[in-house]
């Protein structure tokens, strides 16, 4: 079993060395099956200077820098696209999450029975505006999907999930549903979360909610018309 953690980095210099460390102690046991992939979505600070020092003398980690902003959505496709591990974790790069958890995913993973494992956020730290609007979008998401799981970018998925899957921009949240379509199972584990120390939140109202519903849109209308029929006979081996 080989891991892959991609790490999407927008302007966090002031948590990187420490991210990193976090990191390296949590898959100290994992020696030699890890790569660290971090991209740098147009980091316009000393973001990216500082994952260079830190792959300088650290082969397992790997980075890919955007020419400019694209979000999350094109970060995490380009770290899957650059992946070679087994499992495929995810982790933002702003300490708000604890490495340990991802450990936890991992382990969760071994299960034959499951394809996905999803953190879910047991004590939430976020501002009060955030959490409204988190908690707006994620009861509408799962109210129109029918879907049950809560929003969190902490999460560990086996790479056969995405040998045929598609991502475009404002539908990274939905991924677990894009994938429950194809059949892929997904689990729930609690994970923690922890206020922010450095650098700025990049969501505000307008990207969370309205964006959001926007792109739950697209979802439904992917979700109601997904080609699903059977054959019942063949002939001449068509």
């Amino acid at each position: 079993m080989t891991i892959s953690i991609i790490i999407p980095i927008f302007n966090e210099e002031g948590s990187i060395r420490l991210l990193y460390d976090k990191l390296k102690s949590a898959f100290s046991p994992y020696d030699g099956q890890y790569e660290f992939i971090f991209i740098d979505d147009g980091s316009v600070d000393n973001s990216l200077n500082a994952l260079k020092e830190i792959a300088l003398k650290d082969v397992s980690v790997k980075i890919a820098s955007f020419d400019k902003n694209y979000g999350q959505a094109a970060a995490f496709d380009a770290g899957v696209k650059n992946s070679r591990g087994d499992l495929i974790l995810t982790i933002d790069g702003d300490l708000q999450y604890d490495p340990a958890d991802l450990v936890k995913i991992t382990e969760e993973l071994r299960d034959e029975d499951v394809d996905m494992v999803l953190g879910k956020r047991i004590n939430r730290t976020s501002g009060t505006l955030k959490k409204i609007s988190s908690a707006i979008a994620v009861f509408f998401r799962n109210k129109v999907l029918k879907e049950g799981y809560q929003d969190c970018s902490l999460a560990g998925y086996k790479k056969k999930c995405f040998d045929n899957f598609k991502l475009y921009e404002g539908l990274q949240v939905f991924i677990p549903a894009l994938l429950a379509m194809e059949g892929h199972r997904y689990k729930e584990i609690a994970v923690n979360e922890f206020p922010r120390k450095y650098g700025q939140s990049k969501y505000n109202l307008r990207n969370r909610i309205f964006k959001a519903l926007w792109a739950l849109c697209v979802a439904n209308w992917m979700k109601r018309n997904k080609l699903n029929y059977k054959i019942i006979e063949t002939v001449n081996g068509i």
